[in-house]
Formats: structure tokens, C-alpha cells, sequence
């Protein structure tokens, strides 16, 4: 069985309504605005209805029931589709041959042409072989064969380009604060970019090694900042001052200023929130969720209470 897969974006235009040229829109996205992602997932849920026989969704009583239709398809020869989508970036797995992707992006193609008035981004749109792995949304989606089970599963990982273009961005941000600062300034203007990647790509399988990696870089970045601050203090000065414990694994830190480490954050499986998500309308005694998403919203509202 072949799975393949093709990425693909919505083209967007800022100024004109989204769509050829030719085509009257009714539609016009606010691009780069708040609003742009909730008018976009409003408007294209059609994507999702259109593939809604292979995910499963709120109609179905268990998960098994779209992956029961899914082997049923595969059993008669026919191609099957998954689709995520966040936005208007989505991805399309095809269980099928290459032509069958092919002729699906065509298909699909046309189905947004005629139906939403909207053009399918082709320069964007690849097909790839689920095995050769593709770019969706920061993550780097490939599928590796696990050595306690020999089954092939999909995974995610940091791609290589969003660890540079990281230590990039923080590379800067070091060159530009002037060493007439104090480091807890210095901190200050890291530790966001720090925090924030880090939390974002958690999810990521083998996080950790590439947090690891990343501590021990920032970590050398910074003394090499604290070098030219104290001119010809020695490392073991430095660690001294701006150490908690003096040693080279502590992490700076002046007073209450402490820089954060990518290995502070543990790797996380992403939740599962079952078929039903819950919200303001639909958390009732009668409604099945998967353990602890009956608490979403009191979670949320005691959160905003504090």
C-alpha cells in the first residue's frame, strides 16, 4: 500500500478577494489580521466536508467507524484521503498510488474553483512520498519505521532550516545588546524566544536532543557576550558571578534573572481530545469526551479568574 501526501496553501491576495482574477468573490480574507484564520476556517470547512467519509468527525460514535470505511475503500481497490487542515494550509494523505494523488489534486482543484471561488496555490501544492517526509506547519511530518515493532508510523521532528533560522534570530539579539547592559537585560529579551520555541516544538519526537544542543550553543553564546563585557575575566570568574552554583551546566542567571533552557521542557504527546470537542454549548451529563476534556472549560475559567 502506498501513502502518499500533497501540502497545500490557498492563494491569498490582500488586497483583491482570494481567487483568479476572473472569478467574482464574495469572500475577502484578511490577511496577516487576527480575523484571517477564524474567516478562513469558517469558509473552508467545505475542504473538510469534502473528505468527511475518511476522518473521523462529531457524526461518527467511535473513531474506529472512519477507519473501518478507510480499509473498506482500500479493500475494493479504491483510493482514501485524509485531510488536516489549519487555516488555509492543509495537508492531503492519499492511500493510493501517485496518479491517484494526482488526479485528486486536479480534482480538488476544481472542486475549490467551482464551489468556494477560490484557486489553489499549485506552486505550493507537491506531492511526496509520506516516507520522504514534508514541511506542514514549523513540523517536519515523515514516517519511520519503529524498531520494537517494525510497524511504520508517522512522526514529527524539528526541521533543520527552524533550528537555524533560531539560533539565527538569537545570534542577533546578542550582537545587538551592547555589553553596557546587564545580563539580566540580556535575558530579559531571550528568554521569550526561548520559552516560546521550545514550547511550541515540545511536541516534536526527539525533542530533546535537539534541545540539548540548543542549551549548549545559547549556553557559549553568552559567555562569549559576558567575555567582552569583563574584558579579561576568566570563565571561571564569570561562572562564579553569574552562576548559580559556579558550574558550567547551572545556567546564567544575576539575581533574580535566570535564563531559560530548552531542556526544561519535557517532550509531550499531543492530546487527544476525542471526536467531540467540548465548549460553552455542548458539555453535558449526556456528551462522551475523553477523560479530562469534560473539564475544559472549568479549567479555562478558573485560569482567568487568577
Amino acid at each position: 500500500m502506498n501513502v502518499l501526501s500533497f501540502a497545500s496553501q490557498i492563494n491569498n491576495d490582500p488586497v483583491a478577494p482570494v481567487g483568479d482574477s476572473a472569478l467574482k468573490s464574495e469572500v475577502i480574507f484578511c490577511v496577516q489580521g487576527v480575523i484571517s484564520p477564524l474567516l478562513a476556517n469558517v469558509y473552508l470547512t467545505a475542504i473538510d466536508e469534502r473528505y468527511k467519509r475518511w476522518v473521523p468527525n462529531p457524526r461518527d460514535k467511535t473513531r474506529e467507524r472512519a477507519q473501518q470505511r478507510l480499509q473498506s475503500d482500500y479493500k475494493r481497490g479504491r483510493p482514501g484521503f485524509y485531510v488536516v487542515r489549519y487555516a488555509d494550509d492543509f495537508v492531503v494523505l492519499v492511500q493510493g498510488t501517485l496518479q491517484d494523488a494526482e488526479a485528486e489534486r486536479l480534482a480538488l482543484a476544481q472542486f475549490l474553483k467551482e464551489e468556494l471561488r477560490m484557486e489553489l496555490s499549485m506552486e505550493k501544492t507537491r506531492i511526496t512520498d509520506v516516507r520522504d517526509g514534508f514541511d506542514f506547519l514549523g513540523y517536519r511530518v515523515a514516517q519511520e519505521k519503529l524498531s520494537s515493532t517494525g510497524r511504520h508510523v508517522g512522526m514529527l521532528f524539528i526541521p533543520k532550516g527552524k533550528s537555524q533560522l533560531l539560533r539565527n534570530k538569537i545570534k542577533a539579539k546578542v550582537k545587538e545588546t551592547p555589553t553596557g547592559v546587564t545580563l539580566a537585560d540580556l535575558i530579559d529579551d531571550l528568554n521569550p524566544v526561548v520559552v516560546g520555541w521550545r514550547n511550541y516544538y515540545r511536541y516534536a519526537s526527539r525533542a530533546w536532543r535537539e534541545f540539548a544542543k540548543h542549551d549548549w550553543w545559547l549556553y557559549w553564546r553568552v559567555k562569549s557576550w559576558l567575555g567582552k563585557k569583563h574584558g579579561k575575566a576568566s570563565g571561571r570568574t564569570l561562572r562564579r558571578i553569574y552562576a548559580e552554583s559556579g558550574g558550567k551546566h547551572s545556567g546564567w542567571r544575576l539575581r533574580d534573572r535566570e535564563l531559560a533552557r530548552f531542556a526544561d521542557a519535557k517532550r509531550l504527546l499531543y492530546p487527544d481530545r476525542g471526536l467531540r470537542i467540548p465548549n460553552r454549548w455542548n458539555v453535558t451529563p449526556d456528551v462522551r469526551f475523553r477523560k479530562g476534556a469534560d473539564k475544559f472549560w472549568e479549567a479555562t475559567h478558573a485560569l482567568a479568574s487568577l
